[in-house]
């Protein structure tokens, strides 16, 4: 009788592999949260950017912080952000469209922490809004504004021919310019849903 080509414990082992590396990616609770995120967005809005080994931008400003990390996520929506610019030629402001509005959201483990002696630190920067804690997850986020590479490069040109630059608009300095007022209550509450079953 011959011999089978694979042998039937190589085919077992590379079965249990697959089926525990699908069980751990439905068990990890960043991949779920990622996934009810990007379902509760508003109409138009999409995430762009998932980056992970990221804290929330203003912890941990005043320490060299090694500590546990988690992903970020750039959710862009559908309204147009502007700066202005102060022209070298006649010393006016013009207002150039930039980018447009964005949610950052910050998706790290329940281990992580801020840093407890962080009101010492004077110059941090306003801090991530706390949107919810879970069993295995803590969420962070802020509005803010997103530019795409071509964005970008055009922000750098304008910024080039200028003496100045401000982004009032911005729903990073202004928050009530982000047109999706509601984001923390339905964050918060599309994520209880989904880890609550």
């Amino acid at each position: 009788m011959r011999s089978p080509k694979y042998p039937v414990r190589a085919i077992g082992a590379i079965l249990f592999w697959v089926c525990s590396f699908s069980a751990y990616a439905e068990d990890d609770p960043i991949q779920s949260a990622i996934g009810t995120i990007r379902q509760s967005l508003p109409l138009g809005w999409s995430v762009v950017q998932n980056e992970t080994g990221q804290i929330p931008w203003g912890h941990h400003w005043c320490d060299d912080y090694q500590g546990v990390t988690g992903t970020r996520l750039i959710a862009r929506g559908i309204r147009p952000f502007r700066s202005s610019f102060l022209s070298r030629d006649d010393n006016q402001w013009r207002d150039v469209v930039v980018g447009k509005e964005a949610l950052e959201i910050w998706l790290m483990p329940n281990a992580y922490r801020e840093s407890r002696l962080a009101w010492m630190c004077h110059h941090r920067p306003i801090q991530p809004t706390h949107v919810v804690d879970l069993m295995r997850l803590r969420v962070y986020g802020r509005p803010s504004g997103h530019s795409d590479a071509e964005e970008k490069r055009f922000f750098e040109i304008q910024l080039s021919a200028s003496n100045g630059v401000k982004s009032a608009e911005s729903p990073w300095n202004d928050p009530k310019q982000l047109s999706w007022q509601s984001w923390r209550i339905d964050l918060k509450s599309a994520l209880v849903k989904e880890f609550r079953n």
